[in-house]
């Protein structure tokens, strides 16, 4: 099956073909990738912590055996139902247990019980996996590109009206503007948004307008002096300066979840243009690419950052990032000592680097 496109992806993913037993989804919106992984998951098993419907294999589980994924795939469930199976990263290993599973699903050698779901990042169209499974009719590979200004606005626009609310020209620009590359991050700023004005069931107005005053008050922004100076200092890996900025933002009252969500999109933006370099691109060429290109006054300092920074290495930075963000919405655990802890491996990470 060929790789989906435009209104083909909006049909897939609210009813998925059901003899599709594989799915790649990738593209430089991680967050869209994200989204849409547990989107068609939560469609077979409605608990993601699962233990017996739904399973996460590393490449560490994958290395020497790329049997394993077959054999998983072919599992009966202890519980019954259909399972899941989720694996990040587009690595040979990877590489190599997909063509096995796509094979023996082309051949019909392996009777599956479970759905695999592959995420990975921005993949070129000479990518092996995503030959792999644009090639097999039992497979889907299902791109992720960043939202567009339209994109955008109608999803600021569809999330307000589910709760009775709209938002004037001014407002809606000032938001849009704050937004990035991550189309989780941004639906995190438009929740925050309806937070602060108040959801339907909970407003004494049955309609409210949003306006300028609404978007200032409701949603910190990265010119924040306290927030401000924490992502320099952690790309940038300055331990013992970062360690007082944390103190600092912290006792401003500064959201730890905010400045780290600020973090995964400066890594975002890096991993994107580092992408295009090890594309060809010089480094001036790769920041001006980024959509918003970078602003001038920052093009010496980030320009520095992506001649330390490898793709690897961003990679693995931002999915500490994101681990951390995803343990603080979901385990419970201190979300200032989660993003204190990551932020400050990360800039330690990068004083080693700077150092070489």
């Amino acid at each position: 099956m060929t790789a989906l496109k435009g209104k083909d992806i909006k049909s897939f993913l609210a009813q998925p073909d059901p003899q599709i037993k594989a799915i790649l989804i990738y593209g430089d919106d991680a967050g869209a990738v994200r989204e849409r992984s547990d989107l068609l998951a939560k469609k077979i098993v409605e608990d993601l912590s699962d233990p017996f419907n739904f399973i996460e294999l590393t490449e560490e589980d994958l290395r020497g055996d790329k049997a394993r994924l077959c054999d998983e795939a072919a599992a009966l469930s202890f519980m019954g139902g259909e399972r899941v199976i989720r694996i990040r990263g587009s690595s040979q290993i990877i590489l190599a247990a997909c063509d096995n599973l796509v094979k023996a699903l082309d051949a019909d050698s392996l009777t599956p019980n479970a759905l695999v779901l592959v995420e990975a990042g921005t993949l070129a169209k000479s990518s092996g996996l995503r030959k792999l499974f644009e090639k097999s009719k039992k497979t889907v590979a299902l791109p992720c590109y960043q939202d567009s200004q339209l994109d955008l606005r109608g999803m600021v626009i569809e999330m307000l009206s589910k709760e009775a609310l709209t938002i004037d020209e001014a407002a809606l620009s000032s938001l849009l503007s704050g937004f990035g590359n991550d189309r989780a991050l941004n639906r995190g700023e438009v929740e925050k948004l309806i937070l602060y004005v108040g959801p339907k069931s909970c407003r004494k107005d049955a309609d409210y307008e949003i306006g300028l005053g609404d978007i200032e008050a409701s949603l910190a922004r990265a010119g924040s002096d306290a927030m401000g100076k924490i992502m320099p200092l952690i790309v940038g890996g300055n331990p013992k300066a970062l360690a007082e900025a944390l103190i600092t933002a912290k006792e401003s009252g500064a959201s730890a979840l905010g400045w780290l969500r600020m973090s995964i999109r400066l890594f975002m933006r890096l991993s994107q243009a580092r992408s295009y370099m090890d594309e060809g691109a010089g480094a001036r060429e790769a920041m001006n690419k980024l959509r918003p290109p970078v602003f001038y006054p920052e093009t010496l300092q980030f320009e520095k950052w992506l001649r330390v920074w490898t793709k690897t290495a961003l990679d693995q930075a931002l999915a500490m990032l994101m681990e951390a963000e995803l343990a603080a919405k979901t385990t419970g655990a201190p979300v200032h000592e989660l993003a204190e802890r990551t932020a400050l491996r990360l800039s330690v990470m990068s004083a080693r680097r700077m150092a070489r």
